[in-house]
């Protein structure tokens, strides 16, 4: 091999290695980006249609749980929690939603993820239910439109329907004092 050879090979090398050290922190800032809703790249927004039909036999505060409806978005800052209720995280996590559903001006609403509606009612029976609406998303509809993977997670949607903040993962008292809570803050100011 000719030396001419050898140093192409070796530039070859060097911008490869220097091209990959420079993409790795691009994607973690465009996917911090994503993320946070500060591009469009994945950030969730609402349905076109979104109307789900209720969860029978649920009731929130003594009434029939309401269904997930799209016009309902627009009524108020709007915490959503997707779950399931085989997902130990989600149940790791009940807790802290019966006790944000009790705090006075909090819209908890439940989107169900690859569920059925039997299990759920019974877990919520038994459990308590903190969801003021609650539907399974059998069509996927709010799944898809909030780019949702896995379960729980939980979003903040400010009172003209606009995405403010998602958690990915369980609440735990920490999260919800130190990330929720002032991202629910942060959406009635801006309402």
């Amino acid at each position: 091999m000719t030396q001419k050879m050898q140093g192409k090979g070796l530039m070859d090398r060097r911008f490869v290695v220097g091209a990959a050290f420079l993409s790795v922190p691009a994607i973690g800032v465009v996917g911090f980006a994503a993320q946070t809703g500060r591009i469009d790249l994945l950030t969730p927004v609402l349905p076109d249609e979104g109307d789900l039909a209720p969860v029978s036999g649920v009731e929130f505060r003594g009434m029939p749980a309401a269904p997930i409806q799209r016009q309902a978005f627009f009524e108020g800052v709007t915490l959503v929690n997707i779950w399931a209720s085989w997902c130990p995280y989600c149940r790791s996590e009940h807790g802290e939603l019966m006790a944000l559903a009790a705090r006075p001006g909090i819209r908890l609403f439940g989107i169900v993820a690859d569920d059925t509606e039997d299990k759920v009612a019974e877990y919520l029976r038994g459990h308590g239910n903190p969801f003021q609406r609650l539907s399974i998303d059998h069509r996927r509809l709010y799944l898809r439109a909030f780019k949702q993977r896995g379960v729980p997670s939980t979003y903040v949607f400010r009172q003209d329907g606009v995405f403010q903040h998602k958690i990915n993962g369980a609440l735990t008292p920490d999260i919800v004092a130190a990330r929720l809570l002032p991202e629910v803050q942060a959406a009635s100011a801006s309402a």
